[in-house]
């Protein structure tokens, strides 16, 4: 008897609290909401601690409970101050809520972002990220995040310069990625999305790999790289549009083991040769691309491959064959009517 007595004031606690609850909601500042921004502001002695700014909560303004406030972030490291460190104490607070990490100075470090949602690093004027590996890291390496932006960094060394990997979506704005030693960028199962970007003077400018996407939206420049400017193997995808791809020392793109381009408004010149596809991948010359003035071919489609140019594209004035088919079993479409009166060797269907 006693146990349901007990039972029965337990029932009617909860039913009394849930209709209190009801009858008297939240107020509308958010009192009793948790976000990242009250969990910063409970933190002790905030700001004291180097790379914390203050909140200023909107005035006039009732949040939506459902969308937390950005965390911002400085860090000045020509102060002695790290990304590393300021990223840790996010992580700790809350990774997957909104961040902005604004950059001044030189930093000398490697930089490991892991598991964030929508966090974006910007540089202030002259900002620069340099290798503090010896040459055998990635200097900023970027894994199982979703919607992680690096805007206008200038980002030096390192085996790779920048690694977006285990199925990470990275954006890329107004940097210059250079002087890795293996690639300066890289994807390994991500997207990645360029803007206006710089990469250079590296073995590989840019690489996707192992089912990576990565598309450049417009005012990519990949160039003076001395093994391949642009890197495509494994069933990976590259999407080009607008982009310049120039003065490598041996490819301007290599395209792999069932890998996929598509080029619109696309530069590829200077280099040795210009484009090649092999071992079973494709190649959608879309429109508007020119491949001029390589030292070698412009295009070659090598075993198994296919090169198809659907618009009209200007592919000449490459000594060695503006558009040339090797053996076994490459094709092509369009090659004999759509690249501006280019040469090839290429034999196709009579339509």
């Amino acid at each position: 008897m006693k146990r349901i007595v007990m039972l029965f004031m337990v029932v009617s606690v909860w039913v009394s609290a849930a209709w209190a609850q009801k009858s008297n909601p939240a107020p509308a500042s958010g009192q009793g909401r948790t976000s990242a921004a009250s969990l910063l502001r409970s933190l002790p002695n905030t700001n004291s601690v180097p790379g914390f700014m203050n909140y200023a909560k909107p005035q006039g303004q009732n949040p939506d409970p459902n969308l937390n406030m950005a965390a911002k972030v400085k860090v000045n490291c020509s102060r002695g101050e790290s990304i590393q460190k300021a990223l840790n104490r996010l992580n700790r607070v809350s990774p997957l809520s909104p961040a902005l990490v604004t950059v001044h100075g030189t930093c000398n470090e490697n930089v490991v972002i892991q598991g964030f949602n929508r966090l974006t690093l910007q540089a202030a004027s002259g900002a620069t990220i340099s290798d503090a590996s010896g040459g055998t890291g990635a200097v900023v390496d970027i894994e199982d995040s979703t919607d992680v932006s690096l805007e206008g960094f200038t980002i030096n060394g390192g085996a790779i310069g920048v690694y977006c990997g285990n199925f990470s979506v990275c954006r890329f704005n107004g940097n210059t990625i250079q002087g890795a030693s293996d690639a300066d960028f890289q994807a390994g199962q991500a997207w990645a999305y360029f803007d206006e970007n710089t990469i250079q003077d590296s073995c590989y400018g840019l690489v996707s790999l192992e089912s990576s996407y990565v598309r450049s939206n417009g005012g990519l420049v990949v160039q003076h790289n001395w093994c391949a400017g642009v890197y495509v193997v494994t069933g990976g995808a590259f999407a080009a549009f607008g982009t310049t791809i120039r003065d490598n020392d041996a490819l301007g793109v290599y395209a792999g083991t069932s890998a996929s381009l598509l080029l619109q408004s696309t530069t590829i010149t200077g280099n040795h040769w210009g484009v090649y596809v092999d071992a079973h991948s494709t190649a959608d010359f879309d429109r508007d691309n020119a491949v001029t003035g390589n030292i070698g071919a412009g295009v070659i489609v090598g075993d198994l491959s296919y090169a198809g140019f659907p618009g009209p594209n200007t592919v000449t004035g490459n000594p060695d064959g503006d558009v040339v088919c090797w053996p076994q079993f490459s094709a092509t479409r369009g090659a004999l009517t759509n690249i501006g009166g280019g040469t090839t060797n290429c034999a196709e269907p009579q339509p």
